[in-house]
């Protein structure tokens, strides 16, 4: 399930087992960065769940900063049920990361599996 703004919702997270993200823009609300200042505590409730995260990002200044701080982040608090990869694309924008976004992250996914023991 995709939010209309292109972020995962966070309001049935339990329907997920694994989200491919390509390019995320974490200030879509602004200077309020609902997603970064509410990162920790939903990785903290949710630490249990075996849940895989895989991120791209192409050529996109703009975004490194925010990216970075999530980042961050998923390092900190380092969640024992999630399994994550962060892969840069050079030569990627942001209407061309999405085909190998997804190809790379499936294949990730699939050889990944944590939800499986």
């Amino acid at each position: 399930m995709i939010r209309p703004n292109g972020q995962p919702s966070f309001a049935a997270p339990e329907l997920f087992n694994a989200c491919l993200v390509s390019s995320p823009y974490f200030l879509y609300d602004g200077d309020a960065r609902f997603l970064l200042q509410n990162a920790p505590s939903f990785l903290k409730k949710r630490a249990a769940e075996k849940t895989y995260l895989y991120i791209t990002v192409g050529d996109e200044p703009a975004l490194a900063k925010e990216i970075e701080a999530f980042l961050g982040i998923l390092k900190t608090e380092n969640p024992a049920g999630l399994k994550w990869d962060y892969l840069p694309l050079p030569g990627e924008t942001h209407q061309s990361i999405q085909f190998r976004s997804l190809e790379a992250g499936l294949r990730a996914l699939i050889s990944t599996s944590p939800w499986r023991e």
